[in-house]
């Protein structure tokens, strides 16, 4: 069973052809009649990080704990010495990305999908390092027009992706409508009394 190590680097080395291949089945299920290929989501897989697992275990071997404190000790000066002041053990293109709450994050890598709203087949995909989905939304609604090779693509979001230059870029682009969301508060009609 290979390890994490094991993973990343057989994806730095295949992303090309990992790519290719997701691609290939698209088309496929293109050419098959399972996409319909008129509307897509685009969103982010969250997937379990096993922290809370590891904390259980290392809570029981006390030994095992100390010996990681050393061990983290000793990189502090490889730390120090890092341009941009990260390290990652497993993978050296992973970065630390923000999350919601201020102050806090995860190392790790933020996977962009975008998938056919009837068949919830993926049609595209992205690895980002950047911990929000602001940035990604017209990308992402781009790339699933070309897998798709369908040019009146809708595209839908969440709210994570609401970005004016976004909005904009996809309405350039001629993407109509990413979103389907309430209107803001102050424009809601209010209940009468």
């Amino acid at each position: 069973m290979p390890d994490h190590k094991t993973i990343a680097e057989f994806r730095r080395e295949n992303g090309l052809a990992i790519c290719r291949s997701c691609a290939q089945f698209v088309e496929l299920c293109g050419r098959i009649g399972v996409l319909k290929g008129e509307t897509v989501g685009i969103d982010r897989q969250e997937e379990g990080n096993g922290r809370s697992e590891k904390v259980v275990h290392l809570t029981r071997h006390y030994g095992r704990i100390r010996q990681e404190i050393a061990r983290l000790k000793s990189m502090d000066k490889a730390l120090a010495d890092a341009p941009d002041g990260q390290i990652s053990l497993t993978d050296p293109d992973a970065r630390a990305m923000a999350i919601s709450a201020r102050h806090s994050g995860t190392v790790g890598y933020n996977v962009q999908t975008a998938a056919d709203t009837e068949s919830h087949i993926i049609v595209a995909h992205e690895v980002t390092n950047q911990g929000f989905d602001r940035d990604q939304l017209n990308p992402m609604a781009i790339a699933a027009r070309v897998a798709l090779h369908h040019s009146d693509l809708h595209a839908i979001a969440g709210k994570g992706y609401f970005s004016d230059p976004e909005v904009l870029a996809c309405h350039e682009a001629g993407i109509p409508r990413p979103f389907r969301a309430r209107p803001p508060r102050a424009m809601r009609p209010r209940a009468c009394m």
